[in-house]
């Protein structure tokens, strides 16, 4: 049911539920799907059909994350069709859905055994604090290594570092490396990272990717800080870079904050560079910060999400803050890796872990805000159905 068979608009990546004809063709970088299913090369003629290699396409299909998309959604929709919680029921209804047909005697004795085994496999993984099945990765063109995707979906998870001293700086320097999927047709955020309290709505940071409808610059990196101005009263500070940001190209974005001293005036630097475009240098904008320091809360530092949702569509690779407003010279962009002046470096890698930080003795991430429905037993109800997707009867290739 995800399909989108909407005719014309603009093209997609090749990950989104539309026909293959509205999906992005990249001359170096194909569709893994269409690829592994013998793609046809566009560069020359071909009067028959090249020889297959199964093994491959089933390595792809049990490990793609757009696979594991598709059998999250279908288990949604299970989910949603079924009026009991009765185990049999669900799975009679996975069986209609996917082989129009009811499940054997011996396929729900075996259905069954799964999940138990399954379940039991999630709770191992929860003890072990090994990443649930409902996190997804991705890769950011251009760039080794994985990153995470976020959507814009209430069961979407609240990544977020839990409350810390050391997250509580006043001159920071919050850095990510990402690809935009889309953005909010009013003027609300995408959000990059916040530490912005849900309660107190009027204290800490929050940096994202301006709407459609923003009066100001839509499509362009937002700062919005609160704290204290020169003459002591609180005030909201909201400034724009300018800079405008498309969709589906990878990006890194860096904001660095200095508050106003007797010595110096406060400023906000914003800086961004487009990976897919090695001779466009990196793009700098200096504005001017009134305040003399920031509105201070005990709330976690988010990665993807805001206070209110204002959650991120697409892939973000590395984040990292700092306690200071770093120069160019120490930048991510140009100098990988940490500094002293590090607080926190998430790479969302094997290793250390996708959500562990890089720093020894570092701050980890922590997932928030999961739905009742994401239990051991639901995260394996969604592999029995990526296990049907990838079945002889479902998908039958000739």
């Amino acid at each position: 049911g995800q399909l989108q068979s909407g005719r014309g608009g603009p093209s997609v990546l090749a990950d989104r539920p539309r026909r293959s004809i509205y999906t992005r063709v990249m001359r170096n970088s194909h569709d893994p799907l269409l690829e592994v299913f013998d793609l046809p090369q566009f560069i020359s003629s071909s009067s028959n059909r090249d020889s297959t290699t199964t093994p491959v396409q089933s390595l792809l299909l049990i490990n793609s994350q757009v696979m594991l998309a598709h059998a999250g959604a279908l288990a949604d929709r299970v989910h949603s069709l079924s009026d009991s919680d009765d185990v049999q029921t669900r799975l009679e209804r996975l069986w209609w859905l996917t082989f129009g047909r009811p499940p054997t005697a011996d396929e729900l004795n075996q259905a069954m055994s799964f999940l138990h085994a399954q379940e039991q496999m999630r709770l191992n993984e929860r003890q072990d604090d090994s990443v649930p099945a409902n996190v997804a990765t991705g890769q950011v063109p251009y760039r080794d290594g994985q990153a995470v995707l976020f959507e814009d979906q209430p069961q979407q998870e609240r990544f977020q570092v839990p409350a810390d001293d050391r997250l509580n700086t006043e001159d920071f320097t919050f850095e990510a490396i990402f690809q935009l999927r889309s953005v909010y047709e009013s003027g609300a955020v995408r959000t990059l990272g916040a530490k912005m309290a849900r309660q107190d709505s009027r204290s800490g940071w929050l940096l994202g990717i301006s709407g459609k409808g923003s009066r100001r610059k839509p499509q362009s990196l937002v700062l919005q800080i609160f704290g204290q101005n020169t003459e002591g009263r609180p005030q909201e500070v909201v400034l724009f870079s300018d800079h405008h940001l498309e969709l589906n190209k990878p990006y890194y974005a860096a904001v660095s904050v200095r508050m106003t001293t007797p010595e110096a005036p406060g400023v906000v630097t914003f800086h961004l560079k487009d990976l897919s475009n090695d001779e466009e240098p990196l793009s700098t904008v200096e504005l001017p910060n009134p305040l003399v320091s920031m509105t201070l809360n005990d709330d976690p530092l988010t990665v993807g999400s805001g206070r209110n949702g204002d959650r991120f569509d697409g892939l973000i690779d590395d984040v990292r803050l700092s306690k200071q407003a770093l120069p160019k010279s120490e930048l991510l962009y140009i100098a990988e890796g940490f500094t002293p002046t590090t607080i926190g470096y998430w790479q969302f890698e094997p290793n250390p872990g996708l959500l562990k930080d890089s720093l020894p003795d570092g701050l980890p991430i922590e997932l928030g805000g999961r739905g009742p429905k994401f239990t051991p037993a639901y995260a394996a109800f969604i592999d029995l159905c990526h296990v049907l997707l990838n079945s002889n009867e479902f998908l039958y290739v000739r």
